[in-house]
């Protein structure tokens, strides 16, 4: 996806509104799939285990930056979202790991790893009304499921 519809896709999000919850399966799948896509590329980039909402690009491209209005958006989304604040922080931290992964991708930059996005599956699961909680970045229970995954490595 290039970064300017990735981008016009993530402001579309209506973050504030609790959308209707259709099928709790595909958000728990969409969950898993984030975390395991993160470890998938972790392995291939040989860093070993990583938090998923650390900073996985910065292992493909360290200088890789979004575009100022963009910066700017995000800053104001913790702002301007009526969220908690572990919520905006790690939303807006997959929403810029979305987007300069855009960016790679657009600069032809990914790693020729036959991987898919890895942040893909969390901006659908956030599309399809999916909501979390992390308790002390180990613990992350998505709703309406009331699942809890396990982030650390075990």
């Amino acid at each position: 996806m290039d970064l300017h519809s990735a981008f016009n896709r993530i402001k579309a999000l209506d973050l504030d509104k609790q959308k209707e919850v259709i099928d709790e399966e595909k958000l728990a799948n969409l969950m898993s799939e984030f975390i395991v896509s993160i470890q998938g590329w972790a392995e291939y980039l040989q860093i070993g285990y990583i938090y998923p909402f650390d900073d996985l690009i910065s292992h493909i491209d360290p200088n890789i930056q979004l575009t100022e209005d963009m910066k700017i958006w995000l800053n104001g989304l913790k702002e301007n979202i009526n969220l908690s604040f572990s919520q905006k922080y790690y939303i807006t931290k997959a929403f810029d790991s979305f987007l300069r992964w855009c960016l790679l991708e657009e600069l032809g930059k990914i790693p020729p790893a036959n991987l898919p996005n890895p942040y893909q599956p969390f901006i659908e699961f956030l599309e399809n009304g999916g909501d979390f909680h992390i308790e002390h970045k180990v613990f992350m229970t998505i709703y309406p499921n009331f699942i809890t995954f396990i982030l650390i490595k075990r």
